[in-house]
């Protein structure tokens, strides 16, 4: 399957959003690509562009055919050094939209062919925040979204609201998360 990146910049909100154009739908490829994080000498950062193999669908997971990526400045500082922990091969991102294309054998409620985002947290469901949960965030501390195709925990997608494209939808993880903190958040 052949595909392009575009680039599409948003101002106002201090993100732009990669929407991955990609051939008409067909059979599940058995290979993405990925943009996961390298280190340098200097202890610094970049993203590499790699192939994998498109892992096997846990029980509670779901994998999802990404349409939209959107970064945001956090995508940004994982290129800063840190002391505390090498990120070499972490994918990068936190915020993508796309269709459900396959399911765990215990997900409720997500189908095949949704049109979902995913969530800030790959485990977050309720309040109040623990480190547990926190611990869960995309891009930072487990593998983020800029991908073909993502496999994420059933508790990390929302269905995307009506009247919004992928690109739209890809915005509103990080941008709801940091509303919601403003507004009713600790």
């Amino acid at each position: 399957m052949k595909a392009a990146f575009t680039l599409l910049i948003v101002l106002g909100m201090g993100y732009f959003a990669a929407a991955p154009i990609l051939a008409a739908p067909g059979p599940i490829a058995t290979s993405t690509r990925k943009v996961v994080l390298e280190k340098l000498e200097s202890g610094a950062y970049r993203w590499k562009l790699i192939e994998a193999p498109i892992p096997a669908v846990g029980d509670h997971q779901v994998l999802v055919h990404v349409r939209a990526v959107a970064l945001n400045r956090g995508d940004l500082d994982m290129l800063d050094p840190d002391e505390r922990r090498d990120h070499s091969g972490l994918v990068v991102a936190s915020d993508a939209a796309g269709d459900i294309v396959a399911v765990g054998r215990q997900v409720q409620g997500i189908h095949k062919g949704e049109r979902v985002t995913s969530l800030y947290f790959s485990n977050y469901v309720d309040s109040p925040p623990t480190r547990a949960k926190l611990s869960g965030a995309h891009g930072a501390n487990v593998d983020g979204v800029l991908g073909d195709y993502i496999v994420l925990e059933d508790t990390a997608v929302a269905p995307i609201p009506p009247g919004l494209g992928y690109e739209e939808a890809a915005t509103l993880p990080t941008a709801g998360l940091t509303a919601w903190m403003a507004t009713a958040g600790q």
